[in-house]
């Protein structure tokens, strides 16, 4: 399945979901994880998505993980520890760096006619270009003989820094890629890229599957290509945007899925997720009814990132009722109340109706006021 084909409503579903479970997902990324689903867990992760999250962390492969069967744990553990991330990124730098130069087209050469009868001995005419020597063949570039390139070696290296983690990312043995880096003659190369984390100069924009790229700080001219933000800026962006991952990533150009693997590939993702924690409390900790109510009428969306905004709605929901219930004896009708509701809370009829629509008071309201 493509996933163009997945349906509006299924995507609509999981990215709720998503948020619920305290991991903001982009629509590219929800597409791009239920596509890979049979129809079968399709409808499997729809019934889920209209659940309670049974974990925190989980985005949208760990969605598509627990419809295929994986336990809550596993999957909410594979999301905090940047396993799907990891997997997104390392399928990203697989694409680019197994890109091959197409191969020279062989020189035409023009057609000789030599059918002729075998008696016939006359010369053949002289050529009207002068025949030119055979040219020497190029020997084929390291990157495209057999086994895993020199760029290709490099920069997994330098992003992994081990190499039983660089063999289990080419599929080799660790006897295979001793024998292919020596075959290379990198062995001083690989050495400097563990020791310092950088293989060769990376593309200054790497592109990703939702076509957009990695945002690349710029260098004077001959300065080596940056490897994108440092963990002190990851860290000071987090802490800019309030923990909102979505702003974060938006300001990088790049996807949910490739913010977590800067965060995995830096050693951030429990610093990060301590950060959000410590955002959760303190929008937790709002009083009611004023810093309650505009935290809930201006900050919805930042709110819905840090996964805490159906907490926030029940609790208002919760407050909304109660206040309704105490000022129902002295209300005439629906409308008195409503009227004395917005007294209450210092609100206009304009907001109170909001409340009243979002939350779905009416039919409670003209039940206490029959009564």
């Amino acid at each position: 399945m493509r996933p163009e084909d997945i349906d509006a409503e299924a995507v609509r579903a999981a990215l709720e979901f998503c948020a619920r479970a305290s991991r903001a997902a982009s629509e590219a990324e929800v597409r791009d994880a239920l596509s890979a689903l049979s129809p079968e867990e399709l409808a499997r992760s729809r019934r889920i998505s209209s659940q309670t999250p049974p974990a925190k962390p989980l985005g949208p492969h760990a969605l598509a993980d627990l419809a295929r069967g994986v336990r809550a744990d596993v999957a909410a553990a594979r999301e905090l520890g940047g396993y799907y991330a990891l997997r997104a990124e390392l399928s990203a730098l697989k694409t680019i760096v197994t890109a091959k130069a197409p191969e020279p087209r062989p020189a035409r050469t023009p057609a000789i006619d030599r059918s002729r009868h075998a008696d016939d001995d006359a010369p053949e005419p002289p050529s009207a270009l002068p025949s030119a020597p055979p040219l020497p063949r190029a020997p084929l570039p390291r990157e495209t003989t057999s086994g895993p390139g020199e760029h290709e070696l490099l920069t997994l290296f330098g992003y992994h820094r081990d190499p039983v983690l660089v063999a289990k990312a080419l599929g080799l043995s660790l006897a295979a890629l001793d024998a292919r880096v020596k075959a290379l003659h990198l062995s001083r190369k690989v050495a400097k890229a563990v020791a310092t984390g950088m293989g060769e100069p990376a593309p200054r924009q790497a592109p990703t599957p939702g076509g957009n790229a990695v945002t690349v700080r710029k260098k004077a001219p001959g300065a080596p290509a940056s490897r994108g933000p440092t963990a002190d800026e990851l860290v000071r962006a987090v802490r800019a945007e309030e923990a909102a991952l979505g702003l974060v990533a938006r300001k990088l150009r790049i996807t949910g899925d490739e913010l977590a693997a800067l965060f995995a590939s830096r050693g951030l993702a429990a610093q990060v997720e301590q950060l959000r924690e410590n955002a959760r409390v303190r929008e937790r900790a709002r009083k009611w009814p004023k810093e309650r109510l505009e935290q809930l009428f201006a900050k919805a969306a930042y709110l819905r990132d840090l996964g805490v905004l159906e907490e926030i709605e029940a609790d208002v929901d919760r407050h909304l009722r109660e206040l309704m219930r105490r000022l129902s004896p002295k209300a005439a009708d629906t409308a008195a109340l409503v009227a004395a509701m917005a007294r209450e809370l210092k609100l206009d009829a304009a907001r109170m109706r909001k409340l009243v629509d979002r939350f779905g008071l009416e039919p409670a309201l003209r039940s206490i006021t029959r009564g």
